[in-house]
């Protein structure tokens, strides 16, 4: 009943929103649309309190509790030892060959660097606050102590059997969370990190190691070919027009190797999804987003329900001007009927007062002739009087002979 009309229902629709998501409305929708529009704000509002208050604590918890790997700028702070294929080196020596702190591993010092080993050193060497703890290995994957490959499969751990050789990835799952004897993280190619991580949770059913953080520095995928080879150059025009034709997305995309779907992500204790500063962001605009399309709905509700209004106010005027007409017919009618009645009671009227004119003439005549006929009477008892009265000198009551 309270809605605004006019130009002024835009503030006071951004006024209901506003409460409204802030759970703060004093309106009592009525129509449907409205009430639908309310239950739509209210739930928006409970589940953005409710992901922006589960967020707030988490960091809070997370920024005052115990260091965590998050992401490859914390390996740069020394707290966490980082698993990475490349040479063994003394961190000791007056002038050690690389930049660093080097913990153990299974390398040598004839161990080719990795290019994730190459960017941890020009970190270093470009930023004195960077120093990373690393634990170097020669392969990526685990080998038995014959000098095979380790299958990997279920129910079967490289960690079991002491005299393999460990890998980079098995390195970091039979290491201890807190231990730094043990490296706590690794990093490696985005494509085949994902691959590999994949491939063991297929198998597994579970992910034993998940990644964290975003991608450092990508640069996609290439062929290596031998210096000065003839065959980089009629590669590399192939690999060029296969990716113009959206061939090489396709092959990655693909369900053998599902390189752009990253099945074991790091997911926080509860199992939501970590985040971060932009998303938290996000969900502010999310929310005025929300705001803006609850206005815009409810200007269009205002707009419909007031056109309604007009189109029923026009309706009971002509349904007024209906009934106002059919009374003045009848009123007309009733008038006609009146005249008629009168009419004929004139005429009644008229034909009494002939008749009782003429009964008035015949009254008239009747007392001519009983004036005439009371004269007459008259004239007889008086006749008959001097003829019954006695002589003179005669007795009084004898009845003359």
């Amino acid at each position: 009943d309270d809605i605004s009309e006019g130009w002024t229902s835009i503030s006071d629709t951004f006024y209901w929103s506003f409460t409204t998501v802030l759970g703060g409305a004093d309106k009592a929708p009525v129509s449907i649309g409205g009430k639908v529009v309310f239950v739509g704000h209210a739930i928006f509002a409970l589940i953005i309190a409710a992901t922006y208050t589960g967020a707030v604590a988490a960091f809070l918890i997370s920024s005052s509790g115990l260091a965590v790997v998050d992401g490859f700028d914390s390996l740069a702070t020394g707290q966490f030892g980082v698993a990475i294929r490349g040479p063994e080196f003394d961190t000791a020596a007056l002038e050690p060959l690389f930049r660093g702190s080097h913990s153990g591993g299974n390398s040598g010092n004839q161990t080719i660097e990795s290019t994730q080993f190459m960017l941890m050193q020009a970190l270093m060497k470009s930023s004195s606050s960077s120093s990373f703890t690393m634990f170097t290995y020669n392969r990526m994957l685990t080998r038995t102590a014959a000098g095979e490959d380790f299958v990997y499969a279920k129910g079967k751990s490289p960690c079991s059997d002491k005299t393999n050789e460990l890998g980079v990835y098995d390195s970091v799952l039979c290491g201890k969370d807190g231990d730094r004897e043990t490296p706590q993280a690794l990093v490696h190619d985005s494509f085949s990190l994902i691959y590999e991580l994949n491939k063991r949770k297929e198998i597994d059913g579970d992910c034993k190691l998940v990644t964290r953080g975003i991608s450092v520095n990508p640069s996609g995928m290439a062929l290596a070919f031998p210096l000065n080879s003839e065959l980089h150059i009629p590669f590399s025009k192939a690999i060029l027009e296969l990716n113009a034709r959206g061939v090489v997305q396709g092959i990655l995309r693909s369900d053998a190797f599902a390189l752009h779907k990253n099945k074991c992500p790091w997911t926080s204790v509860g199992g939501g999804l970590s985040i971060n500063f932009a998303e938290m962001g996000g969900l502010f605009i999310i929310t005025f987003g929300g705001i803006f399309l609850a206005m815009l709905v409810g200007a269009v509700e205002r707009f419909l329900y007031f056109r309604a209004l007009a189109a029923e106010e026009e309706e009971e005027e002509e349904e007024e001007n209906g009934e106002k007409q059919e009374d003045e017919e009848a009123v007309a009618e009733a008038g006609g009927a009146d005249e008629e009645n009168a009419s004929d009671e004139f005429e009644c009227i008229t034909g009494l007062l002939d008749e009782l004119g003429d009964q008035m003439t015949r009254i008239e005549g009747l007392s001519g002739k009983l004036a005439t006929l009371r004269d007459k009477a008259a004239q007889f008892a008086a006749s008959k009087s001097e003829h019954n009265a006695p002589e003179s000198g005669a007795e009084p009551n004898q009845t003359p002979h």
